[in-house]
């Protein structure tokens, strides 16, 4: 029959369990992981980003740059862009997350592109709506920007950012 113990308790010295220690949600975390001996890195989610980033001097221009390869499952956490000089005119610049999974097609996780028009204010992240946040080891994400030049300028000082979490593989 298990004992109750309503109080507050000190021990020193080892403790042994014969069965299940339950520890209530959010006892252990960083103050409680011994610096000399942190744990292994198969035990805690691991966290990458993955950029892109057009020169400043010069107009924003159509590219497809890969920015991660998966070393495990994981999720997309987020996924944002900004322009650093605005657009004036009509022109306009759209960004794009795409996954390939399996050497497939590259195909879009977001549920529409990030667009960028002479409205839009400079150094102000616009965030893309994932709906796809979901992958598996060796899927690979490249940052697919569309530079369309009207009667005005391009932007410049593109930047996209995105952050994956993956699990301990």
């Amino acid at each position: 029959m298990p004992s109750l113990l309503e109080d507050d308790v000190t021990a020193t010295g080892d403790w042994t369990f014969s069965g299940t220690l339950t520890l209530p949600a959010n006892t252990f975390g960083d103050g409680q992981a011994n610096s000399s001996s942190p744990l292994a890195g198969n035990k805690t989610k691991h966290r990458h980003k993955g950029q892109l980033s057009q020169v400043h001097g010069t107009a924003c221009a159509d590219e497809r740059r890969y920015v991660h390869r998966a070393k495990a499952a994981g999720t997309i956490n987020e996924f944002k862009a900004l322009i650093g000089v605005a657009i004036t005119g009509d022109s306009t610049v759209t960004v794009d997350l795409k996954k390939s999974t399996g050497g497939g097609a590259p195909a879009t996780v977001l549920s529409g592109t990030i667009s960028f028009s002479n409205a839009d204010a400079i150094n102000v992240a616009k965030t893309g709506t994932i709906v796809s946040p979901s992958y598996i080891a060796g899927d690979i994400f490249e940052v697919v920007v569309d530079a369309t030049v009207g009667t005005g300028t391009l932007p410049q000082e593109l930047f996209a950012s995105g952050e994956f979490e993956e699990l301990p593989s």
